[in-house]
């Protein structure tokens, strides 16, 4: 089956990419809040203990506040490099044009134009609302879900993602 897709990027479809794409392990996941809280609870009761004596140490408060605001407003880190990134890749913010066939993926903006094979994408991730296309480790392609005309389309242009790149390098 052949696709033919016109979309515009939203900002939000960049930041649910971003955030596909730096997603880690569970395992890195896990041991990165246990170490975050094992840390937290050091720093928490090495304050108790500064503030029980007199005077209170200001190096452990001086440690203690900053390392609390980092820690509680990393998520909104994310979201403002994702929107500097954003606002640094104008050529993401015009209309894109994906044709999309069994052979081949051909995409054009009004800068450029490619054309890629099925057997030059490493890996295929879907998103909620997102396809990413890898072609390498660190680039991805995105299509956005919405730029189907009908759930029909949606599911054979995944059954054909599927069927062109091996499942041990889908996710």
């Amino acid at each position: 089956m052949n696709f033919a897709l016109q979309f515009d990027y939203t900002f939000e479809d960049y930041l649910e990419a971003a955030r596909a794409h730096g997603k880690r392990s569970l395992l890195f996941t896990v041991s990165w809040y246990f170490i975050a809280t094992i840390v937290a609870l050091a720093a928490g009761v090495t304050a108790v203990q500064a503030v029980q004596q007199e005077p209170v140490s200001l190096n452990v408060l001086g440690m203690l506040i900053p390392a609390s605001f980092l820690f509680v407003t990393c998520p909104l880190f994310v979201r403002l490099m994702a929107r500097k990134q954003w606002n640094q890749q104008p050529q993401l913010q015009g209309r894109i044009d994906y044709e999309i066939t069994p052979d081949v993926l051909r995409a054009a903006t009004k800068a450029s134009t490619a054309e890629m094979t099925w057997a030059g994408f490493i890996r295929f991730v879907e998103t909620k609302n997102l396809f990413l296309l890898y072609p390498n480790k660190l680039i991805f392609h995105i299509i956005p879900k919405r730029a189907f005309a009908s759930l029909d389309e949606l599911a054979s242009f995944r059954e054909l993602a599927a069927s062109k790149i091996p499942s041990s390098k889908r996710n």
